[in-house]
């Protein structure tokens, strides 16, 4: 049986393409040999931070070629600044990652100052837990006990700065809730914040759990502080004696406006790649999440640290970064709200 040249040709070209391909894959499974993969973490050392190190301490062994992983904290506008930085300027290539705030989308979504990225085009890669904030007064103070008693006086909070979650949280229950929350912005992180309460700088903050188990693990059980709120849409299972946001929001309209803050509970505490990564490198580290959040030596430390533990893929963030949710009336309603009209 005769065979055309131009099958011969065709047969050629197919083993010259699959051979090439084969070299190329092997490749880049290898690429991360010897290299070093930057976290980019949107705060300064202390609370917000342990998340990031913590991946930073166990990725690495998952990734082929076991790549050295190293935590680089950039704080500054809220976490705006390290966002910005990683949309624009970050490394294509698979070599840097960043722990953003979970607002990115919220701030996105809204069309804030200062913002320069779009929250659809980060590469989710995986999410260590859920973002619960919560709203705290000393608790020696005696003037304020409750989110009764924030509506009828005025009640001092520290914050980092008005674009991060710990001032735009309570403003948005100032607005749908009638809290008298004011605000003492300018402290560079979570420990300079706790320090400020406990220095009587203010009557309390907003914390994330997290920071709080790292900062000041002994305040859940010792009384030092009394919790007021927790942003999320239902009282979680660590904290079930403290109030979701949501029990302070009745009305249909102004539950559609609190749901796009809460989309930043979802997103909660991840790490994302810049947009630009090759497909495939974005599947290596998603992959390498996913197999770090079952590794023994990690969930030990979580234990141990008293860390919140709830995971998620890469994949199913991704899908949270839509910008279509929310109709154009309820943006409009949560923008004025966070510029504070």
């Amino acid at each position: 049986m005769k065979t055309s040249f131009s099958a011969l040709v065709a047969r050629a070209c197919l083993v010259a393409v699959c051979g090439a391909a084969i070299p190329a894959v092997a490749a880049d499974a290898n690429f991360y040999q010897g290299k070093t993969i930057e976290i980019v973490i949107a705060s300064g050392p202390g609370g917000f931070d342990y998340v990031g190190r913590l991946v930073a301490r166990h990725l690495g062994k998952h990734i082929p070629g076991n790549p050295n992983v190293v935590a680089q904290n950039m704080p500054g506008a809220g976490g705006l600044a390290a966002a910005n930085y990683l949309y624009r300027k970050g490394r294509k290539d698979g070599t840097m990652l960043g722990q953003l705030p979970a607002n990115i989308i919220v701030e996105d979504l809204l069309g804030s100052p200062g913002v320069s990225f779009k929250a659809a085009e980060f590469n989710m890669i995986g999410r260590v837990a859920s973002g619960i904030n919560l709203t705290f007064v000393r608790a020696n103070d005696g003037k304020v006990k409750s989110i009764a008693d924030a509506k009828t006086k005025e009640t001092v909070l520290g914050t980092t700065a008005p674009a991060s979650l710990v001032q735009v949280f309570p403003n948005v229950m100032n607005h749908l809730a009638g809290t008298k929350f004011r605000f003492v912005s300018g402290y560079r992180d979570s420990a300079s914040t706790i320090l400020a309460v406990e220095r009587g700088e203010a009557d309390g903050a907003t914390i994330g759990i997290n920071s709080l188990y790292s900062l000041r693990p002994g305040w859940i059980k010792d009384g030092a502080v009394r919790f007021l709120v927790q942003y999320t849409p239902t009282r979680s299972s660590q904290l079930p004696d403290v109030p979701a946001v949501t029990e302070f929001v009745s009305s249909p309209a102004d539950r559609d406006v609190l749901n796009v803050f809460l989309t930043a509970v979802t997103l909660g505490q991840h790490i994302t790649a810049p947009p630009g990564v090759p497909a495939d490198r974005i599947k290596i580290l998603r992959d390498a999440f996913d197999a770090m959040l079952k590794d023994p030596a990690l969930l030990a430390e979580v234990k141990a640290s008293h860390t919140w533990f709830d995971p998620m893929s890469g994949l199913e963030l991704q899908k949270l970064t839509r910008t279509d949710q929310f109709s154009p009336e309820v943006i409009a309603r949560a923008k004025a709200i966070r510029v504070g009209k």
